[in-house]
């Protein structure tokens, strides 16, 4: 066995692992990340849109300020597809899919062998509304359907956007 000493000795910053393995690259830390939101992207020159890059500020930056302009943005989503619910149980659905979708679980199809998203079970989702089980309607899960997929899409976009900004500067340097 190795000298514990000499083993924490190499925990240092500027030399290799415990295991004497090299460091790998490094992920991009959150302000990184803020601020390739905030840049337009390198190719199409277009900024994000403002519900995009809030999502992303929430998602990846860890801003949690950034869940206000998600829940309004949302909400306006809610009453452009019409449904008739009153505003406290809208505004609920759209705050339930919001923290629902940063904090999103995976589980595994044995069947398909892929990963799926978890779906919150009718008594779940109508407990986090805070309505009996008895007036939660298919109308509300597929309003909560139709918010998760709208953040999705979005998220998609923040995707694509990251990808080409965090990417330009080691594009600049291999060449």
């Amino acid at each position: 066995m190795a000298n514990p000493i000499k083993a924490l000795a190499r925990l240092t910053t500027k030399s290799k692992q415990i295991d004497g393995m090299g460091f790998g690259g490094t992920a991009p830390d959150n302000l990184e990340v803020a601020g390739a939101l905030a840049f337009p992207h390198p190719f199409t020159k277009k900024k994000l849109k403002k519900e995009a890059e809030a999502l992303g500020r929430f998602k990846y930056c860890f801003d949690d300020s950034c869940q206000k302009v998600l829940v309004l943005t949302l909400v306006n989503f809610a009453k452009e597809q019409g449904y008739k619910f009153k505003e406290e149980t809208i505004n609920n659905l759209c705050r339930v899919s919001v923290i629902n979708y940063k904090h999103s679980l995976l589980k595994f199809n044995k069947e398909t062998r892929e990963h799926e998203r978890y779906e919150l079970k009718d008594s779940q989702l109508s407990a986090l509304l805070n309505i009996g089980r008895q007036s939660f309607t298919k109308k509300h899960r597929e309003l909560y359907n139709k918010l998760y997929d709208e953040l999705l899409q979005l998220d998609l976009m923040v995707q694509h956007h990251l990808r080409g900004t965090l990417s330009e500067g080691e594009v600049k340097e291999a060449s």
